[in-house]
This record gives C-alpha cells, structure tokens and sequence, in this order.
C-alpha cells in the first residue's frame, strides 16, 4: 500500500495511451504478464464529427509509488518513462 504522504498526479490531457508506465511498473517490480502497478483504461468521445479517443491512467493495489526508488531521491518508474512526464 502506497504512503499516505506521497501520491502521483496524472494529468489525463497529456496521457497518449503508449502503455510506458505499465511496462515500466512491471519491470520495476518484477511482475509477469499477469498484473501490473498502473493500467491504462480508455474510450472514445464522439464531438460532432470527429472521434477523440481518451486513456486515464490508473494505479493498482500493486502500487506502492516505487518506495524503493523515490526513497533514493528517483521519480517512480512510470513518471520516469512517461513521455510527457
């Protein structure tokens, strides 16, 4: 379970659906295939004509905000290989 005093602040409108936090969640906590610290859920809005396709990134009960790595002073994992950041 994460620490009550940190937390992450993920701005959707930056979130481009690549799945970089997942993997990068994954392979800092060593999980399988079979869970993952962050997922990425996402739709698509129908404005007018167009299509606008949305991902919202969320965190598990698998997160613990990378303890081991903010405790060194490093952003956690997913924050690290965001593209936006």
């Amino acid at each position: 379970m994460a620490d009550t005093e940190y937390g992450l602040l993920i701005d959707t409108e930056w979130c481009t659906g690549c799945y970089s936090c997942i993997i990068a969640g994954r392979n800092a906590k060593a999980i399988g295939n079979d869970g993952a610290c962050i997922t990425v859920r996402s739709g698509e809005t129908v404005v007018g004509s167009r299509v606008r396709l949305d991902f919202v990134p969320e965190t598990t009960d698998r997160c613990n905000l990378c303890a081991p790595r903010t405790g060194r002073g490093l952003d956690p994992a997913c924050v690290h290989h965001c593209p936006p950041r």
